[in-house]
């Protein structure tokens, strides 16, 4: 019997005022371009600008699943031709459709308090699962895409004790993905 793999799906973070030429913006679409090339289901906010809009963008041209979570009433402003899409009547819905993902990344969410409330959300979800099931072969990998010394890991450092921190601190697009690849699929 045939048993078909289920694909992994990643909620992606970030600033939705960057645009082509800033780094998290070309660093979102290449890391869409890379997780359709590796099976991955690209989620997001699911509407064309910044980071949700670069790394949908970056998908659909490796011919890659994608999945947007929009608000009701948003549905002209979204990414054409996305795979999937649901609609969210307000803000605490959408956060917990995202928090349904196998896994999340996010980039440096400095200037952007959305992209923090995300970023920690996914954080304390780990947590959460953590303390009410007391095992780590449950959790879920979080990535952070951050750019030279960002000050974000310093305030990380100041809100999350250590033992909660279940952020994984990248530099490249390429990085985080290698980070998922090998959570998912383990050397023996």
């Amino acid at each position: 019997m045939d048993v078909k793999k289920l694909k992994k799906t990643v909620a992606v973070f970030g600033p939705s005022r960057c645009v082509a030429g800033d780094w998290r913006y070309d660093e979102a679409y290449r890391l869409g371009e890379l997780l359709a090339e590796k099976d991955y289901v690209v989620m997001s906010g699911g509407r064309p600008v910044g980071v949700m809009g670069a790394v949908l963008f970056g998908c659909q041209t490796r011919g890659g699943e994608t999945f947007g979570i929009g608000f009701s009433g948003e549905e002209q402003s979204l990414v054409k031709d996305l795979s999937r899409i649901k609609f969210a009547p307000n803000l605490p819905q959408r956060l917990s459709d995202l928090m349904a993902a196998d896994a999340f990344i996010s980039f440096s969410p400095q200037g952007a308090s959305g992209t923090a409330v995300e970023l920690l959300l996914a954080n304390e979800v780990q947590r959460m699962e953590l303390l009410q099931r007391n095992d780590e072969k449950l959790l879920r990998p979080v990535v952070l895409i951050v750019k030279g010394n960002d000050p974000v890991l310093r305030q990380l450092d100041f809100l999350i004790p250590s033992k909660d921190n279940f952020i994984h601190p990248a530099t490249r697009a390429e990085e985080a993905v290698d980070y998922l690849d090998g959570f998912f699929n383990p050397k023996k």
